[in-house]
C-alpha cells in the first residue's frame, strides 16, 4: 500500500511515523509548502520523495491513498483532486470549514468506490471505545441524559493565524476542537435532529473560545455540550461524558470509567491498556491509522466515514446558526451516502 501525505505539520508527521511502522505499507512521498520542512525531512529520509505541489505528487507517485493533514479550508479541493484520480483518503478533522464544501465532496464520493475516513481519533481511545460498549450493552438501561465536556488551555491570550479568521477556519473552538466531542456524541447516540447553542469569546476577537449547546437526538435523548479552549486549569486536553440511564449512571474520561449500577465499579486506563504496534501521541492514533489501512486493504467502509464527517458538520453548522438567531435549529438530514 503506497501512501502520500499532504501537509507535513504536527499531524502529518505523526501519521507518517505511524504509517512507516505498519507492515506492507510504504510512505512514498510528502507534500508541504515549507521548503525548510521538506529539506530537513529529505536529509533524514532520502528515499521518500518530497513535493511543494500535491497535484504533482499525486500525478507522479503511483499512490493507493493519501493522508490530508492541511488546514481545513483546503481539505475538499485536495480530496476532490485525489478522488478523481482513484485514490483512497484519510482526511483530518474537521472535514471542511463550510457545510457547502462537505456536501459537494459527498456528492463526488457517491460516484467513486473509494475508502474515505475522517480523523475522529477519540473513537479509538480505549476508554471511550469501552464506554460505547457499555452503552450499547444497555447495562445502564435506557439513556435519559448525557453531559459532555471538552476543555484545554490552548488559547489564553489573543491569537493570530488562519484558525482565528472565521472566513478561513469556519469558526473557533467548536469547529476546531469540540468537533471531537460532537463526533463522540454522534458515535454513541446516533443522529441529532435539532440543537440550541451559545458561543462566546474570552480572548479572541473574531471566533468563539467557548461553546455550550443542547443536542436533541432522534432517539429522544438530550445531551449538553460544554467546550472551551481557554481553561488555564486544563494543561492537557480533557474529555468527559456523563450518562444517566434508567438503571444507573456512567462517567467516561480518556483516563477512567466509573459505572454505577447497584454499586460503583471503576476502570482505569493503565488496566485497560492492551499494547500496540507503536504508540506515538497515544494508542488512539495508532489504532486509527491501523483501521484506515485495514479499510483500504479490505475495501470495507470505515466507521468514521464521510457520512459521520458530514453529520458532525451539520450539527456544528446548526449550533452556529442557533447561536446567531437565539432559536432552536433543526439539523440537516442531507448526510447519507
Amino acid at each position: 500500500m503506497r501512501v502520500g501525505i499532504i501537509g507535513f505539520g504536527k499531524m502529518g508527521m505523526l501519521h507518517g511515523a505511524l504509517l512507516h511502522s505498519i507492515e506492507n505499507v510504504e510512505l512514498v512521498a510528502i507534500t508541504d509548502t515549507s521548503k525548510f520542512v521538506l529539506n530537513g525531512f529529505k536529509s533524514l529520509f532520502p528515499n521518500i520523495r518530497v513535493f511543494t505541489s500535491y497535484e504533482k505528487m499525486i500525478d507522479s507517485c503511483d499512490l493507493h491513498a493519501v493522508i490530508i493533514a492541511t488546514p481545513s479550508f483546503n481539505h475538499v479541493s485536495i480530496a476532490k483532486y485525489a478522488l478523481e484520480r482513484g485514490l483512497d483518503l484519510f482526511i483530518e478533522k474537521p472535514l471542511s470549514n463550510t457545510l457547502k464544501d462537505c456536501k459537494e465532496l459527498l456528492q463526488l464520493a457517491q460516484n467513486r468506490n473509494a475508502v474515505v475516513m475522517i480523523g475522529f481519533c477519540m473513537r479509538y481511545n480505549p476508554m471511550f471505545a469501552k464506554g460505547k460498549e457499555i452503552v450499547d450493552s444497555r447495562i445502564v438501561g435506557d439513556i435519559i441524559k448525557a453531559d459532555a465536556y471538552i476543555y484545554c488551555s490552548d488559547v489564553l491570550s489573543q491569537q493570530s493565524g488562519w484558525r482565528f479568521d472565521p472566513a478561513i477556519s469556519g469558526g473557533g473552538v467548536l469547529i476546531d476542537f469540540a468537533v471531537h466531542m460532537v463526533d463522540l456524541l454522534y458515535h454513541y447516540f446516533g443522529n441529532a435532529s435539532a440543537v440550541s447553542g451559545n458561543i462566546s469569546s474570552v480572548y479572541s476577537r473574531q471566533v468563539e473560545d467557548e461553546t455550550t449547546a443542547e443536542l436533541y437526538f432522534q432517539s429522544g435523548l438530550q445531551a449538553t455540550l460544554h467546550a472551551s479552549w481557554s481553561k488555564p486549569e486544563y494543561r492537557k486536553p480533557f474529555y468527559k461524558i456523563e450518562i444517566a440511564g434508567s438503571l444507573g449512571s456512567l462517567s467516561i474520561t480518556d483516563q477512567d470509567i466509573q459505572l454505577n449500577v447497584g454499586g460503583i465499579e471503576k476502570i482505569y486506563y493503565p488496566e485497560h491498556y492492551e499494547g500496540y504496534y507503536i504508540d506515538i501521541g497515544g494508542p488512539h492514533f495508532s489504532k486509527q491509522m491501523e483501521s484506515f489501512v485495514k479499510s483500504v486493504q479490505t475495501r470495507q467502509e470505515p466507521k468514521a466515514n464521510l457520512t459521520a464527517g458530514l453529520h458532525t458538520q451539520n450539527i456544528i453548522n446548526a449550533i452556529y446558526t442557533s447561536a446567531a438567531t437565539g432559536k432552536r435549529q433543526a439539523v440537516s438530514e442531507d448526510d447519507t451516502l
